[in-house]
């Protein structure tokens, strides 16, 4: 049986990943360059979420248009602990125009012992038109890909995200996905 990988080494696994993509986006002009604003998405304001002053963000998709495998050559990739995937996301609003960008990296983790789905490790940078979210979580790569949901923690880290933080959540509009599907997402962020 694997051996799963204490807290603290997967703290540092996501402390680096992070570190590397935010690096990696450092080449990438900001959201507006995208010609889009924040009212190109369904944002509201919501001041009773948890007492605090909260953004949703909603009515947004996105779809992976580019990644980079590394693990054993399967027709599914990131199948067992160990695999890796390096992805590229564009983000669109409801009336179809791209208005931000994902980077991230999932890592095959750990097989659940209980029901054999696979655990895996998500550290993403988000870029939307009002600044950039860092993002990570374990969730399982099994039920998503059978219609369940991701969750994420978010940390604002540029623009008006600065300094807030909250959750990003996505689930694929398609089941199963093919090459085209994407994930409908939502994005709550607050002060």
């Amino acid at each position: 049986m694997p051996r799963r990988p204490s807290p603290r080494s997967r703290a540092t696994v996501s402390i680096m990943l992070t570190a590397c993509l935010t690096l990696a986006l450092g080449g990438w002009a900001v959201a507006d360059s995208y010609g889009a604003t924040a009212a190109d998405a369904s944002v509201t304001t919501d001041a009773t979420a948890h007492g605090h002053d909260c953004e949703t963000i909603d009515d947004i998709t996105e779809q992976t248009v580019g990644d980079y495998f590394t693990g054993s050559a399967t027709p599914i990739p990131l199948t067992k602990p160990g695999e890796g995937l390096v992805y590229d996301d564009v983000i669109y609003n409801a009336q179809n125009q791209v208005i931000g960008h994902t980077v991230g990296m999932v890592t095959g983790i750990y097989i659940n012992p209980a029901n054999g789905h696979l655990i895996t490790l998500y550290n993403e940078v988000v870029e939307l038109p009002g600044g950039t979210i860092s993002t990570t979580g374990t969730n399982d790569r099994t039920a998503i890909f059978e219609g369940g949901t991701a969750h994420f923690t978010a940390i604002g880290t540029s623009g008006s995200f600065l300094g807030m933080t909250g959750i990003r959540e996505w689930h694929l509009v398609q089941i199963p996905p093919v090459a085209s599907t994407r994930a409908a997402v939502t994005i709550v962020m607050c002060r």
